[in-house]
């Protein structure tokens, strides 16, 4: 309230973003949605484009556990379908590769199973070939140069420190973070699939785990 007497739009944006968090967290996700729409016009009312485009994967995961959780309203589901669809594309155009984990997500829940299985390949293969030093922890970006740990389970995924390998396993109860998902639960499954990506291991291989996946 302070930030938009002040005029401070930018402020009123993160603000909005940290907003649309708590309400995701407390399953509010109606709410979620409006203060997350609110930061990605403000956004790109301001052209700023890495604002824009976490608003839009915000809007898109609030909108597909929303459609999870069956509260969206008789006649409402096949609409927030195609909007939490059109979100999460967005934000995947905008270089968020977990964008491609929650429309795998939301197309196996609308019992489109090939296409999510498409989504989580894609998913899966983006981690795998990620060129950033992208701490799976806290989600930055570091330095070219700067030393990470690597996970022994799939030996894909980086981290800052021990801390934030923790971190990254988190469940949402102990601060986990809901857009990214826990790292221990799709460990297994990404080693598994660096061998298809860097080994030339058959695709076929992993078809059964791809699929339990899903199914979880």
């Amino acid at each position: 309230a302070i930030a938009e007497v002040m005029g401070n739009q930018p402020l009123v944006a993160i603000t909005s973003s940290s907003l649309g968090a708590c309400h995701t967290h407390l399953r509010e996700y109606d709410k979620a949605i409006t203060c997350y729409t609110r930061q990605y016009e403000i956004a790109r009312e301001l052209e700023l484009k890495e604002m824009v485009s976490s608003a839009a994967l915000g809007v898109g995961v609030a909108m597909r556990l929303w459609i999870q959780s069956d509260r969206t309203g008789p006649g409402n589901a096949d609409g927030c379908l195609r909007d939490a669809q059109k979100w999460l594309e967005t934000a995947g155009d905008c270089g968020w590769i977990i964008a491609q984990y929650h429309l795998a997500l939301l197309a196996f829940g609308a019992g489109q199973e090939d296409k999510a299985l498409c989504h989580l390949r894609e998913y899966l293969s983006l981690c795998v070939q990620e060129p950033l030093k992208t701490c799976t922890g806290c989600h930055r970006v570091r330095g070219e140069h700067v030393a990470m740990l690597i996970c022994s389970g799939c030996s894909v995924a980086k981290f800052c420190n021990a801390d934030h390998k923790k971190m990254a396993s988190n469940s949402v109860a102990s601060g986990g973070g809901l857009s990214h998902g826990r790292h221990q639960d799709i460990c297994a499954l990404l080693g598994k699939w660096k061998k298809v990506v860097k080994d030339g291991v058959p695709p076929e291989s992993c078809a059964a785990d791809l699929l339990a996946f899903l199914q979880r």
